[in-house]
């Protein structure tokens, strides 16, 4: 079950969008400091911060996750894209 949460107003720093609300798809708790995120504007790969701001994932922190963390990662930023696809009109 999904969860969804309100989080202050941070830009998206790939497109620049607002984001105000952060989905919990493991359990009912709102964000934490480390927790990853996919922006729904654009897909973006994301982190919180201990203040709940976003920042961008690097390339490291991607390569140190584990197996798990990077597949949900990975289905959940395709599920995004494919959304972004139909909110713009381009499907397959």
């Amino acid at each position: 079950m999904f969860s969804s949460y309100i989080v202050e107003k941070t830009a998206c720093p790939y497109c620049g969008k607002a984001i105000n609300m952060a989905t919990n798809t493991e359990n009912e708790r709102g964000p934490e400091e480390g927790d990853l995120s996919v922006c729904g504007w654009c897909g973006g790969l994301l982190i919180f911060n201990e203040d709940l701001s976003i920042r961008k994932l690097t390339i490291e922190e991607i390569a140190n996750l584990g197996d798990n963390e990077r597949i949900m990662l990975v289905r959940i930023r395709t599920e995004v894209l494919q959304q972004i696809q139909k909110r713009i009109g381009y499907e397959k």
